[in-house]
């Protein structure tokens, strides 16, 4: 399999059936073929539809890491707004494959295994997020802080989902209110890492 090529026509297969909610009936087979690449192609790098699901998050994950600067941990910018920008730019990386996402949390009811396998993912991205902007992430305060992260992303994954606003507007003032609700209460009660 040709790396990128290919598994970016995968992965935009997967959210195209997906998108026409025919993911719990569809076959590797299936999407294989909207993808222009053989089935045997396909089976050699992912065994089922929950890979691809992990390719998927891994390729937002990516995208998010590219539009990160380096130096972005040690910047003197507030440590949420820096969770704001990155969090963002998750979002924004969603954007093409946001009638798959969207048709897929909708069938998560449906399929509870296809939704607790897709969890471990998010926490990975998450606690990838806050080492990304220069948040601890050792010991029981670093577990709470991702977990706390993991619920602010969950909840505002809700309003993407319904936010039909070209600039993603709803997104980010909901973003930006949790944040702002979650940094009170972390201080309150004394998880904040680094505000710096």
């Amino acid at each position: 399999m040709t790396a990128n090529t290919d598994e970016e026509r995968l992965i935009t297969a997967a959210m195209e059936v997906a998108a026409e909610g025919s993911w719990r009936r569809s076959t590797l087979s299936d999407i294989a073929e909207r993808a222009g690449i053989e089935t045997e192609v396909l089976v050699r790098c992912y065994r089922s539809k929950k890979e691809l699901l992990v390719a998927l998050a891994l390729s937002i994950d990516a995208a998010v890491s590219t539009g990160v600067d380096h130096h972005f941990a040690d910047s003197g910018i507030p440590v949420r707004e820096r969770l704001m920008e990155i969090l963002l730019l998750r979002f924004e990386a969603m954007q093409p494959y946001k009638a798959g996402i969207v048709a897929l949390l909708s069938s998560f009811s449906l399929d509870p295994p296809t939704a607790m396998f897709g969890l471990p993912t998010i926490v990975k991205s998450m606690r990838t997020s806050l080492v990304a902007v220069g948040v601890p992430v050792g010991g029981l305060c670093g577990i709470l802080r991702i977990q706390g992260l993991v619920g602010v992303f969950l909840e505002t994954l809700r309003v993407w989902a319904s936010d039909d606003t070209i600039d993603l507007a709803r997104t980010m003032h909901h973003l930006d209110k949790r944040l702002v609700q979650t940094e009170k209460l972390v201080q309150a009660i004394g998880l904040a890492g680094p505000t710096h």
